[in-house]
């Protein structure tokens, strides 16, 4: 193997598609990177920001850490290993809702290396795992009892709840979703990320298209026109608000939802790190994927699920998730190209 990092183009663009498998938060696509010899610096494109759904730069930072995670893993699978990142110093610090550009946030460096038999496992999944926003197949006895079987092998802390503990918690987020939208600020900032016309700049690259909401091209365009400011402000103060937020007529039908914890004291970076291996554990097990995000984010309803399942000592409510069995095989696609990976300067 040789010991210089491969520079040539096809090869570095190879490496942001695989990296780009990586999960992100409202799949605001916010991982911008450089590569210098066998340097590689992580950048973050500020004009990702949800300053409202974000205002703190949690998931701003989870996400980078899914993007780590996605380059290492990447890497692994041509022969090179990642190292620590060595992170800048107040690389946490969120921008300003007016901050453009892109802001250096780590730095790591690839060793030759091949990955071992843990992540070789992981690396048959990431071309795989994908998530799944309708309706679930009910699995069969068999099934269940081998999912809950894997489900105790895997690291991450959680809680699994089935039947009626799943259908109060898709009440209780769509319940949380609806009071999200009545929120100033929000369905603007929503809008900004729907891609709702496959015709559109970067409808496979970024943001929440058809495919990835589960939506028709009849539900698609009733949407767009719910989302029209004059008709959206029309829309909060009705019941019809409560219409467009709904999800628990098909989450119902998933398998289990998760209760996601992290350490109190863990960097939103690293949780984001461990995530994306859990995440490809469960595609492992056969299951995909659909947060719950609006019942963890909303205080309100976060107060009534913590109330109802205590959270574990030294731990806090990271997510909640739906996994099942999806009722289709092909899913929802995202079709970065490597150009739009790169920090701008370095096209």
């Amino acid at each position: 193997m040789s010991s210089e990092f491969p520079s040539d183009a096809q090869f570095l663009d190879s490496l942001l598609t695989e990296a780009s498998r990586a999960p992100s938060v409202h799949n605001v696509q916010n991982a911008r990177w450089s590569f210098i010899e066998e340097e590689v610096q992580l950048w973050a494109d500020n004009s990702a920001r949800l300053p409202v759904a974000d205002p703190t730069g949690h998931d701003d930072r989870l996400s980078l850490g899914c993007a780590w995670e996605g380059m290492a893993l990447a890497g692994l699978r041509r022969g090179w290993r990642l190292s620590a990142p060595d992170f800048v110093e107040n690389w946490g610090d969120p921008p300003s809702k007016s901050c453009a550009g892109t802001r250096l946030m780590a730095r790591g460096r690839w060793i030759p290396d091949r990955p071992n038999a843990a992540e070789t496992h992981l690396l048959e999944w990431v071309w795989k795992r994908r998530c799944h926003r309708g309706n679930f197949r009910s699995p069969a006895l068999d099934q269940a009892r081998l999912w809950h079987e894997g489900l105790t092998r895997l690291s991450f802390r959680f809680q699994s709840l089935h039947g009626k503990d799943l259908k109060w918690l898709n009440s209780l987020g769509d319940s949380a979703a609806a009071e999200l939208f009545r929120e100033t600020g929000y369905p603007e900032e929503l809008r900004h990320w729907l891609k709702l016309n496959p015709a559109e700049e970067g409808y496979h690259e970024w943001g929440l298209n058809r495919e990835v909401l589960g939506l028709n091209a009849w539900e698609a365009k009733a949407v767009e026109i719910a989302f029209r400011p004059s008709v959206m402000q029309r829309i909060r103060a009705s019941p019809l608000i409560s219409v467009l937020s709904a999800e628990a007529p098909k989450a119902n039908s998933a398998w289990a939802v998760l209760l996601l914890y992290a350490p109190l004291d863990e960097d939103p970076f690293e949780t984001g790190r461990r995530q994306y291996r859990f995440w490809l554990e469960l595609a492992a097990l056969g299951l995909c994927t659909w947060p719950l995000s609006a019942a963890v984010d909303v205080p309100s309803a976060r107060k009534q699920l913590e109330a109802k399942f205590l959270t574990p000592p030294g731990q806090r409510l990271l997510n909640a998730v739906r996994v099942g069995s999806p009722d289709q095989e092909k899913g929802p696609t995202c079709r970065r190209t490597p150009r739009s990976l790169w920090r701008r300067s370095e096209l």
